[in-house]
């Protein structure tokens, strides 16, 4: 990914559009590296935002702890090297790389919207803000990135939540009786 070995990582996993919020991150950042100067941010994935938020890592001079790595295959991986996985996004469907994080062990930081307080137990697997509210977020990802206990036990409890609920026999389990009442 390009990070430093020793970096705390901060990862948004998604398309790069407007909806997904990778906005509010940036804004947050300068927040979250006067407490943590070595940490990164690494957005991974592609889309019609990109030139938009290069310009503005530009702007504010922040490039070089951003890593904007495209489209991968690979998120799994990117997860698990991360620290943190933050989705300040205005709408959810259901947030797959919530679930995908919690999987990996990650504590998660996103916002209180559409389905992702079905997904993610704020305080527990996880810590909810309201959308576009930049110093929550900051203080959110300062509170985890400076606290390994608290990142640890809310990513075990994201550990347990996805087994418990997002595995695919469960999933699958799911839909059958939705469909297939009584059978």
């Amino acid at each position: 990914m390009g990070v430093p070995e020793d970096a705390a990582i901060v990862t948004l996993a998604g398309e790069l559009t407007e909806r997904k919020g990778h906005r509010f991150i940036i804004e947050a950042a300068a927040d979250v590296l006067r407490s943590f100067p070595g940490a990164r941010f690494v957005f991974a994935g592609e889309g019609s935002a990109r030139s938009e938020l290069e310009e503005s890592l530009d702007k504010k001079g922040l490039g070089g702890f951003f890593h904007l790595l495209g489209f991968r295959d690979d998120i799994p991986s990117i997860l698990t090297a991360s620290d943190v996985l933050v989705l300040p996004s205005s709408v959810e469907g259901f947030g797959y790389v919530l679930a995908e994080a919690m999987a990996a062990s990650i504590p998660v930081v996103a916002t209180r919207s559409s389905s992702i307080p079905e997904v993610v137990e704020d305080g527990v697997t996880g810590l909810l803000h309201e959308y576009g509210k930049t110093d929550e977020i900051a203080a959110h990802l300062a509170r985890l990135l400076g606290d390994e206990a608290l990142a640890r036990t809310m990513g075990d409890a994201g550990l347990r939540r996805a087994r418990e609920h997002f595995h695919l026999d469960r999933m699958i389990d799911s839909l059958e009786a939705l469909f297939f009442p009584g059978e």
